[in-house]
């Protein structure tokens, strides 16, 4: 008697480790494919779409406005609105259009 409650004990185990082992085995595969999938088929797609997204140029006009001093004379402005990222030519140019102006005034 004492044989057979040790056998059932031992065979009701390892029906639970086997179910076990089976669902992460399963589980496994199903991230295998997953990765299958995204790497091998849809990975020149996304990894167009991440390229596309990584770099935007976006201008985003400053908020001042133009400022005056007391006696209605301008003394900046809103000209520099082009991206600097073209080079030190623009800011210099941009530089010049609104000093230009400050100095005749003065």
């Amino acid at each position: 008697m004492d044989n057979y409650l040790h056998t059932v004990s031992s065979d009701w185990y390892r029906q639970r480790v086997s179910g076990a082992l089976v669902f992460v085995v399963a589980a496994f595969l199903i991230l295998l494919a997953r990765l299958y999938y995204l790497q091998i088929i849809e990975g020149p797609e996304l990894r167009q779409r991440s390229q596309d997204n990584w770099f935007r140029l976006h201008s985003v006009p400053p908020m001042r406005g133009l400022i005056f001093d007391r006696n209605g004379v301008l003394k900046r402005s809103d000209i520099g609105k082009e991206p600097t990222s073209k080079g030190r030519g623009v800011l210099d140019r941009c530089t010049a259009a609104v000093v230009a102006p400050i100095e005749s005034a003065g």
